[in-house]
């Protein structure tokens, strides 16, 4: 929906547009069956383990591995989707940069959870 907000101040025939945008969320339940609650039990726990090899290495300040050595050093990571590891891994850079930046929020170090 558009309304007229009227001309501006200095020139009397420009008009300025308001646009209503509504959001909607839709909440959705789950129910995996035995397998898919062990396939999700195992990405949680293999997700948390590289996020605190990440922490580990942070606080040590020594040099981060790829998720490509994480999965060939520790065979248990190939079973679940590459492609959750690899997240982890970027959302751990993006924590790293904001926790060195000038302009963050107050973020505290990251913690082994």
């Amino acid at each position: 929906m558009l309304q007229n907000m009227g001309s501006s101040a200095g020139n009397p025939g420009i008009q300025r547009n308001k646009v209503n945008i509504m959001l909607k969320a839709y909440k959705y339940r789950m129910y995996p069956n035995k397998s898919q609650r062990k396939l999700l039990a195992m990405s949680f726990g293999c997700v948390r383990f590289i996020w605190n090899k990440n922490v580990e290495v942070f606080n040590d300040r020594g040099e981060f591995k790829t998720s490509t050595e994480y999965r060939a050093k520790f065979p248990f990571l190939k079973d679940v989707s590459a492609a959750i590891i690899q997240q982890k891994e970027i959302d751990f850079k993006q924590y790293k940069t904001q926790f060195f930046s000038k302009k963050r929020k107050k973020t505290y170090r990251p913690t082994i959870v």
